[in-house]
């Protein structure tokens, strides 16, 4: 058996998110790695290398549970802002407002469940909120970070905030319950009018008179810190509180339900930072670094050039590939030491731009088919043999994928560092980095199964 590592030529570039999942049959039997032969790269191989970086503005954010509020910069990537806009619903069929007393407050409270910050130790800081009703109607097509809506100009809520996830309001007086950590923003007294004066018969006239929330957050500090809420959370969502003729202290619960509109808005400022170059134009060379981040600001394209040459040698050709896995350096780059994604999904693309999910985590569990952070290597690990066999069938007429952070972490879920709704990237070194030795390789793995 014999081990090929060859260099890449590898392309960053936008992904859009809507797939297929793929499955190839590859039929395929695994080595053992100290069987296998190392041959260095060949100059005669004749592989060429290309590296750009694209952006994306047509990225899904709909239906996420765990979404992403406020704004942060670093030297590397730039600005990244992010909003989220959401309908309201209520906990009951239909709720007469106007029986139950007078109304003393509304509350809009959020669920903490982590932040970004240029130190993953800070844990907290303030910061400056807006809460702002959405005045059209929100409906289903309302799923990229670049959709607009209408807002009334009278703000709900407006105002610096001291943020502090690990003691903010776990227990209020008068009540013996003592909730997780969450953010509560007490919202305008006309906000409260309105709902005090008003009887709605069902959920559906209720949303159409109060169509949607969105909130924001800008940072006074130079960096500045993303948020994630979860809006689904018990103690997520808008709280009416209101007393009797009696004197006693009630409140009504509206909530963010799974099943209601709800999406994030991104923008991106690439000035003064190492991708500037891209506020102008939809992709930029990258030889030295790529750029990877979630939200859709950078993304890598990937094309493995020249393998027929390769394949076709005599030594080679007729031979099973058993396993290809990238290896993608993380660069030592100065700026700031964010949080990797500690995952990633490869996706390739046909003529008609059609996207299909590549499928080598479907071989076995316990292969880390799934591409993923090694800190052993500082690199990527990323596993594309049923993507190379199903070139050699002849499945598809190139090698080019897309490497993306992944949509899910590696137990299936949007949470956690995994999640493509936050903002964790990485700096990779590029196919023409200064130091060869750790520039981006395909580690092949074939064997003499049908050779004399």
């Amino acid at each position: 058996m014999k081990k090929i590592n060859l260099l890449l030529c590898i392309i960053a570039l936008t992904v859009i998110f809507s797939c297929v999942d793929e499955n190839e049959k590859l039929g395929l039997s695994l080595v053992r790695e100290n069987s296998a032969v190392n041959v260095l790269r060949d100059s005669s191989t004749g592989i060429s290398m290309e590296s750009k970086i694209f952006k994306t503005d047509t990225l899904l954010t709909n239906g996420f549970r765990y979404n992403a509020v406020g704004s942060y910069y670093d030297a590397n990537f730039g600005r990244i802002s992010s909003a989220v806009c959401t309908q309201v619903a209520l906990t009951s069929s239909g709720k007469n407002f106007q029986s139950l007393g007078e109304g003393d407050s509304v509350v809009l409270s959020l669920k903490y469940d982590g932040a970004f910050t240029e130190n993953t130790s800070v844990r907290g800081m303030m910061m400056h909120f807006k809460v702002e009703e959405i005045t059209e109607e929100l409906s289903k097509e309302k799923t990229h970070v670049n959709d607009n809506v209408e807002v009334s100009p009278n703000v709900l809520f407006e105002g610096d905030v001291k943020i502090d996830m690990d003691n903010d309001n776990t227990s209020f007086e008068g009540d013996t319950n003592t909730y997780l950590p969450h953010l509560r923003l007490k919202l305008s007294n006309e906000f409260l009018n309105r709902l005090q004066n008003s009887t709605f018969a069902d959920n559906n006239s209720f949303m159409e008179e109060i169509k949607g929330l969105r909130i924001s957050a800008t940072n006074t500090d130079s960096k500045g810190m993303i948020i994630y809420f979860d809006l689904t959370a018990e103690n997520s969502g808008l709280t009416y509180y209101y007393h009797t003729e009696s004197g006693k202290n009630y409140n009504y619960k509206m909530t963010f339900p799974t099943e209601t509109v709800r999406f994030m808005q991104v923008k991106y400022d690439y000035s003064n930072s190492r991708l500037s170059s891209l506020a102008a134009s939809e992709e930029i060379d990258a030889d030295e670094y790529m750029f990877l981040s979630c939200l859709g600001m950078a993304e890598i394209k990937l094309d493995i050039k020249e393998f027929d040459s390769w394949y076709n040698r005599d030594s080679v050709k007729g031979r099973i590939i058993n396993k290809a896995e990238l290896i993608l350096p993380v660069a030592d780059i100065s700026g700031d030491k964010f949080t990797y994604p500690s995952s990633m999904q490869c996706y390739r693309k046909t003529s008609d731009g059609t996207i299909y999910l590549l499928r080598d985590e479907t071989i076995a569990s316990s292969l880390n088919a799934v591409p993923y952070y090694d800190s052993t290597i500082n690199a990527y690990r990323v596993q594309i043999t049923s993507f190379i066999q199903g070139y050699i069938n002849k499945n598809y007429d190139d090698l080019t994928l897309y490497i993306v952070p992944s949509m899910r972490g590696r137990d299936n879920t949007d949470r956690g560092y995994n999640r493509r709704n936050s903002i964790n990237r990485v700096v990779l070194n590029g196919v023409n980095y200064s130091n060869p030795d750790k520039r981006p390789k395909l580690n092949i793995t074939y064997s003499n199964v049908g050779k004399n």
